[in-house]
C-alpha cells in the first residue's frame, strides 16, 4: 500500500474516535461501479496513486460508529468523498454538455472527483488541457472567470489531506456547535486550513483565465 495511505489509514485508527473513519471514507466505499469499469467508461491516463486509493476506500473496514452528532458531513463540502458511480454519472453529465455546448468549461480529460455548493467542480487534469498534467484545480461554473489549480498531482492532493488530518483541522464539527462551525467556515480554523493548503501547494497554485 502507498505510505501516504496507510498514514491516513493509521491516523484514522489511532488518533480519531470510532466513526471518524467511516466519515472520512463517506461514499467512497460502494462499489456498484468497480474501479475497472471506471477505467474502461473514461478511457483515460488515471494516476496511478487515484486508482490505488479507491482500491483502498472499497476494501478498508472501520469500526461502525454513529458520529453525525458529532460530524457535519454536509460542511465536507469538497473534501466529501464520492463512490465511483456518482463520479462516473457526474462525469457523463458534463460530457453531454461539452457536447452541446463546446465552449463550457469542461475539457475531454477531466475527470472529476468532487463537486460542492452545487457550482464548484474539482477535477483530475489526467491530459494536461489547462494545466500540468495530473494537476488538480477547481472552477465555480455559475460565474468565475477561470480555473483555480490548487495541486500538483494527485499525491500532493493526498498529501494535503493527510497533514489537515494530523494537525486535527480535518473533520467538521455538528452543525449544533453554531461557534465552531462559524469557526471551522470562516474563523481560524478556516484560516489554518487555507494557510496549510497554501504552504503545501505553494509550487502549483494559481489561477487560469478561460
Amino acid at each position: 500500500m502507498n505510505t501516504i495511505i496507510q498514514e491516513i489509514e493509521n491516523i484514522l485508527r489511532n488518533n480519531y474516535p470510532n466513526g471518524y473513519a467511516n466519515a472520512f471514507v463517506c461514499e467512497g466505499f460502494e462499489k456498484t461501479v468497480s474501479l475497472e469499469e471506471f477505467k474502461d467508461k473514461l478511457g483515460l491516463p488515471l494516476p496511478d496513486l487515484f486508482c490505488e486509493y479507491y482500491q483502498w476506500l472499497q476494501s478498508v473496514e472501520f469500526p461502525k460508529e454513529d458520529v453525525s452528532n458529532l460530524v457535519g458531513l454536509s460542511n465536507f463540502d469538497e473534501e466529501y468523498i464520492s463512490s465511483l458511480s456518482e463520479l462516473l454519472d457526474r462525469i457523463e453529465d458534463w460530457q453531454d454538455i461539452q457536447k452541446k455546448q463546446p465552449q463550457r468549461e469542461w475539457k475531454n480529460g477531466f475527470v472529476e472527483i468532487a463537486s460542492w455548493d452545487s457550482c464548484y467542480v474539482k477535477v483530475i487534469d489526467t491530459l494536461g488541457e489547462v494545466a500540468n498534467s495530473g494537476s488538480i484545480l477547481y472552477w465555480d461554473f455559475k460565474g468565475g472567470g477561470g480555473y483555480a489549480v490548487i495541486h500538483e498531482n494527485f499525491e500532493m492532493y493526498l498529501k494535503t489531506i493527510l497533514e489537515r488530518l494530523k494537525q486535527g483541522i480535518y473533520f467538521p464539527p455538528s452543525y449544533a456547535d453554531d461557534e465552531g462551525v462559524d469557526d471551522f467556515s470562516y474563523g481560524e480554523t478556516r484560516d489554518k486550513i487555507n494557510n496549510l493548503v497554501k504552504e503545501l501547494n505553494k509550487d502549483a497554485i494559481k489561477f487560469i483565465d478561460w
